[in-house]
């Protein structure tokens, strides 16, 4: 929990220093803690707890929060047929009346625009998806933890498909439990990294 706070607010704890120690790609950690944070984030060299693993926890998650209110989930479907050869496939599709849902999550760091993030999802998967009767909106979040407008988007679209006196809490728990989420991923990138300095 305090590594997770740490990160949000660009300090390093000083138990936790990793000032003067040298990264595995050769960059060299700093007083400015922002960027070595920002380094620690982007960096899979940096730390055995990858942006795959980020990612991946922020997608179970979803997952998880969207059955426990009674929305049947697939994760990686493979029912979807792309025409450029690649095997492609969204993260998750959501089996709801009268169309399917799907998206597929992407984290970016601070200098990438989140609406250009959502478009190269949606280029990727919304012809297969369409073709297929099912609408597809993307997930895009900044590691820091900011949602892009087609997550909240599709947030508010999957609580339509809820009884109506639970879509607020739905709509509160999923984006809480992303928030935190990210911040598990970025907590751990920062633990990892520390105990490689170690060694």
């Amino acid at each position: 929990f305090m590594c997770a706070i740490a990160t949000r607010i660009n300090v390093i704890p000083r138990h936790m220093d990793i000032e003067n120690h040298k990264c595995n790609c050769g960059y060299i950690y700093t007083h400015n803690h922002e960027a070595s944070i920002e380094h620690i984030l982007r960096c899979d060299m940096s730390t055995s707890y990858t942006h795959t693993l980020g990612h991946n926890l922020v997608r179970d998650t979803i997952a998880t929060i969207v059955r426990t209110y009674g929305i049947a989930v697939t994760s990686e479907p493979r029912c979807f047929n792309y025409t450029d050869g690649v095997k492609h496939r969204p993260d998750l599709l959501f089996h709801t009346q009268p169309f399917a849902l799907a998206t597929d999550v992407t984290m970016v760091h601070t200098d990438v625009d989140l609406a250009t993030a959502e478009q190269d999802k949606r280029n990727t998967h919304s012809k297969a998806c369409e073709a297929a009767n099912t609408i597809f909106t993307p997930f895009a979040m900044y590691t820091r933890g900011t949602l892009g407008n087609a997550a909240e988007q599709l947030i508010r679209q999957l609580s339509k498909a809820i009884e109506p006196s639970l879509q607020k809490s739905f709509r509160q728990d999923i984006i809480h439990a992303v928030s935190v989420a990210a911040a598990r991923g970025r907590a751990s990138a920062l633990l990892s990294a520390v105990d490689r300095r170690r060694f």
